[in-house]
């Protein structure tokens, strides 16, 4: 009788070494051909949407949702996993059960979670986030279905959904164990974006609500107790996706895509579009109230994501992100144009803001060291971008690392052939210099209509990947994860 792993292998998991192509790097002067060997075939096809065409694009291709809970064990890795890397990759993502999803955002959430030892890739699993919303197949926006982002902090792991309080789930079994209220303090939603000090482990958030109050920041300590929350008097409920943390200050983005709960009535999206409103970041000392936030305005423009923040030698706060000028234009389905890496600098004793991009780089799911988070750092990581066509939304191709020192972008992309997703940086060591570690990413292949995890070395992302663990089946397009070393 074949043992169930033989039995797991003989479902997909093993393949061959694929045949390789030159990768370039990106923008030394130089550009020499190098490659590791573990290349993707190419592929000159576009990508396209199959399915039926009067269906939106987040229910076609691969953003279209899979339906079976799984687990598969001993997965094939091409390369060497590096052995200091022991731990759990996880990502979130939209995955529509039964009822389908009115937007990409909207979708319930689901769990995908590949755990690493001694070199090797244990296992695979995947299971949806068990929320109230998933539980009674209600669609639409009020529903909480943790869907966006994983954050660990406190011994817990919290799935978040900006619309309602974070679910609590077991790390070991991915099972939902109910939303999680910080011993009942929570007051009101929590953001997909919480920052962590590095130095304090303190656990800042905001969230945002289209009910007033309209915005709150609630701060936790090391162990998760709930340090103090308190309402952000703002005009309008407008949607704060990201927010930073600076040494000195809690930074907020005020940006003109705001609700209208109206437009439920005719079955429409409530969030638009509202260059009137104006665009403005406050800084909010950290050791201070909402009563004491600073607002400075900037031009208009919108940001899901960003790279960080933190007060430079003269005493200003640079703030680095994927900056859109504008945001749904043609409405909520308008995923058109590629960000662009951008940096805002505050000056608080003049009261003035510069304002301007960085490289000439379309980039977004950007992210750092996390060990600088809030502190003056080298090297900014993303995914390179390209913008829709009408066959396509906006999608990223490749994975790229920036020396902020050298203005050096070093790059990796395969053409056509996969599209990666969030790639996070992992140091090597916790003592590792910044930027030593590396890059892990789910990895879709066109050709082969399945993912895979994709290791970089995140000192040299030209060279592509060092590992790839092939993955059982394809894991649709998410939003954001998050790795967890193994206690001990």
């Amino acid at each position: 009788m074949k043992t169930r792993r033989q039995v797991i292998k003989e479902m997909g998991v093993g393949a061959t070494l694929l045949m390789s192509t030159p990768y370039l790097n990106g923008c030394d002067g130089n550009n020499p051909v190098r490659g590791s060997g573990l290349d993707w075939r190419p592929l000159d096809q576009a990508p396209v949407l199959p399915g039926d065409t009067t269906e939106p694009w987040w229910l076609r291709g691969n953003y279209s949702p899979i339906e079976a809970e799984t687990e598969f064990f001993d997965l094939e890795v091409i390369g060497s996993i590096p052995p200091e890397l022991e731990g759990t990759f996880l990502r979130n993502g939209p995955n529509p059960y039964d009822a389908p999803s009115g937007h990409w955002f909207f979708g319930d959430g689901m769990l995908h979670a590949v755990e690493f030892a001694d070199g090797r890739a244990i296992s695979y699993k995947n299971r949806y986030i068990n929320t109230i919303a998933f539980q009674e197949k209600f669609n639409g926006i009020l529903g909480n279905r943790g869907n966006t982002a994983v954050v660990y902090h406190g011994d817990r792991l919290l799935t978040l959904y900006e619309g309602g309080a974070p679910h609590q789930v077991s790390l070991t079994d991915l099972t939902t164990m109910g939303e999680y209220h910080f011993g009942d303090q929570l007051l009101g939603p929590m953001g997909a974006h919480p920052r962590i000090d590095p130095v304090s482990d303190e656990l800042w958030f905001i969230g945002y609500s289209p009910a007033p109050p309209y915005l709150r920041y609630t701060v936790v300590d090391s162990q998760g107790q709930m340090l103090r929350s308190e309402a952000i008097d703002i005009p309008a409920a407008t949607m704060m996706h990201d927010c930073q943390l600076t040494a000195d200050n809690l930074v907020i983005f005020d940006f003109p895509v705001a609700f209208d709960l109206s437009l439920l009535s005719d079955g429409g999206f409530p969030i638009e579009w509202r260059p009137q409103l104006g665009s403005r970041i406050g800084l909010m000392p950290r050791s201070g109230s909402a009563s004491d936030i600073r607002w400075f305005e900037v031009n208009n423009s919108y940001m899901f994501h960003s790279f960080n923040a933190y007060t430079d030698g003269e005493g200003r706060t640079v703030i680095e992100g994927c900056r859109y000028s504008q945001l749904w234009g043609q409405g909520p389905a308008d995923f058109s144009s590629a960000g662009t890496i951008w940096r805002w600098t505050i000056d608080p004793v003049s009261g003035t803001v510069s304002e301007g991009p960085i490289e000439d780089v379309s980039m977004e799911f950007p992210v750092i060291d996390a060990r600088k988070q809030g502190m003056a750092h080298r090297y900014n990581f993303g995914l390179l971008q390209r913008g829709a066509t009408p066959e396509y939304p906006v999608h990223p191709y490749g994975i790229a690392a920036i020396d902020r020192q050298t203005g050096r972008v070093d790059q990796w992309e395969q053409g056509h052939a996969v599209q990666p997703d969030e790639a996070l940086f992992i140091p090597a060591s916790p003592d590792s210099a910044e930027g030593e570690g590396y890059l892990m990413s789910v990895i879709y292949d066109r050709r082969e209509d399945r993912s895979e995890v994709a290791i970089l070395n995140a000192q040299d992302v030209s060279k592509g990947p060092i590992a790839r663990v092939k993955l059982p089946r394809r894991v649709p397009f998410g939003f954001h994860g998050t790795w967890i070393p193994k206690a001990g």
